[in-house]
């Protein structure tokens, strides 16, 4: 019921603010999009998507969050399609929220291998860097894992010890914070 009334209530808010200009069409949609990401809805999410005109990154990412938080069987795989066509667009930069996106639909399902890939790819970047939500997320993944590897432990004090080398160079995003010791005790 609570879902019903919130898409009623945007959806007529959208229909009113559409003589307000394209800036605030593009504000309220991501809204919308919020709206469709709350609760799973990834088709949905991605459907409006497609029927924007010219959606930008924030966009875009609100659906990857879309798809992480769905539970279609194909989320995983339409999330990486989106993030591929992200990557393919010369529109805009990716950056670490994009990334983050993809990473929460990978760490909810536990999928630790496509989670590390996707790390190695950020910490390879050149102009993205991880930060404390990434580094929490990866974590996550290997504690929902279901079939956690012998090796669990001890990656992920590794990635403990990434997030404080990272944030003694400077990068205070990286810095683990209550949310990150408690993932990193729950995998120990």
């Amino acid at each position: 019921k609570n879902q019903e009334n919130s898409m009623t209530s945007v959806s007529s808010l959208v229909k009113e603010s559409s003589e307000f200009g394209d800036a605030n069409n593009k504000v309220i949609s991501a809204y919308q999009l919020k709206l469709y990401t709350k609760f799973g809805m990834g088709h949905e999410a991605e459907s409006m998507l497609r029927q924007m005109d010219k959606p930008g990154l924030i966009h875009f990412t609100i659906v990857l969050d879309a798809w992480a938080k769905s539970s279609a069987h194909d989320s995983t795989k339409r999330a990486e399609a989106l993030f591929r066509e992200m990557q393919n667009t010369s529109d805009f930069d990716l950056d670490i929220k994009a990334y983050n996106a993809l990473m929460i639909g990978y760490s909810s399902r536990g999928q630790i291998q496509k989670a590390e890939a996707l790390m190695e790819k950020i910490l390879n970047h050149a102009s993205i860097t991880p930060n404390r939500k990434t580094f929490t997320m990866l974590i996550h993944t290997y504690n929902n894992a279901l079939n956690k590897p012998a090796h669990a432990t001890n990656r992920v004090e590794e990635l403990l010890d990434k997030m404080r080398e990272l944030h003694a160079l400077g990068n205070n995003e990286a810095e683990p914070d209550d949310v990150t010791y408690r993932a990193v005790i729950k995998c120990i």
